[in-house]
């Protein structure tokens, strides 16, 4: 099998009328080509076109390797670099829009089918999305303006990881009111989560979360007593010998927080916004 032959081949026929971008063309191609498209062989085919595939690769094999890819595949290595792929592929076409729209499709199609798989057998949400961007609804996250999963099994993805829950919020483009009205709804479940994570920051075990800018978007954590009063028997556990003078500060501080609350105005406050959600 020579394979600058089979790649010269295969871009003949992307350039030509025929428009190589169809399930039968494509099998056709590869048969002639040596590559088996059905059988135990075509695994391996399809594994080695996903494998070796780059941003650098040419735009044949950057087509197969996305139309043939499948969801366990993107779901192992996450979207941005099935989308470096599609963005090569595409500055790659700019004299075919109508084939560059067709992997965008099949992309698309494969992301989606991804994100069930990831849900499925409970992977790391946070690292499956990469740098892509995301948004929110009512009920749940979108990714290219379609619900890939509800609010609930995001949160219950990322909540295993410290700061997960905040992080997820970070990286919603649209849509944090929906996000932070469904946690407030749902506080009782993912208040013991982020106290855990709360303490973490306190900890400085996520320098890069500020804790004041945390209480800012959950201020369903300042209505009450029991956050308050569990950071502070949490701040005399660790005791002066553990706790340097700027950590003892940071703690304080962060306490300070929850005094000039009135819990009546504030479940007001909270409760009028959840009326007009």
């Amino acid at each position: 099998m020579n394979l600058n032959v089979f790649w010269e081949r295969a871009e003949q026929m992307l350039v030509s009328d025929r428009h190589c971008h169809n399930p039968a063309q494509i099998a056709a191609l590869l048969e002639a080509a040596g590559f088996p498209c059905t059988g135990a062989g075509a695994y391996a085919v399809h594994e080695l076109l996903w494998s070796t595939a780059t941003k650098e690769s040419n735009r044949v094999h950057l087509f197969l390797a996305i139309t043939s890819a499948r969801a366990d595949q993107v779901a192992e290595v996450g979207l941005d670099r099935l989308g470096a792929l599609q963005s090569s592929f595409r500055r790659q076409s700019l004299r075919q829009p109508e084939l560059a729209d067709y992997v965008d499709t099949a992309a698309r199609s494969v992301a989606m089918a991804a994100f069930a798989t990831v849900i499925q057998k409970k992977r790391d949400l946070l690292a499956f999305l990469g740098s892509q961007s995301i948004g929110a609804n009512s009920s749940g996250i979108e990714f290219q303006r379609l619900e890939v999963l509800s609010l609930g099994e995001a949160l219950e993805l990322v909540s295993a990881n410290r700061g997960g829950i905040l992080r997820l919020r970070g990286r919603i483009g649209v849509g944090c009111e929906y996000f932070d009205r469904y946690v407030s709804r749902n506080w009782e479940r993912w208040s013991p989560v982020l106290k855990a994570d709360f303490l973490g920051m306190l900890d400085q075990e996520m320098p890069d979360i500020d804790p004041v800018e945390f209480l800012d978007i959950f201020q369903q954590a300042l209505i009450g007593s029991d956050w308050r009063d569990d950071l502070a028997a949490e701040l005399v556990a660790r005791g002066s010998g553990i706790l340097d003078a700027a950590a003892r500060l940071r703690w304080e501080a962060a306490l300070n927080e929850f005094e000039p609350v009135d819990p009546e105005e504030q479940a007001e406050s909270l409760g009028s916004e959840a009326v007009a959600a």
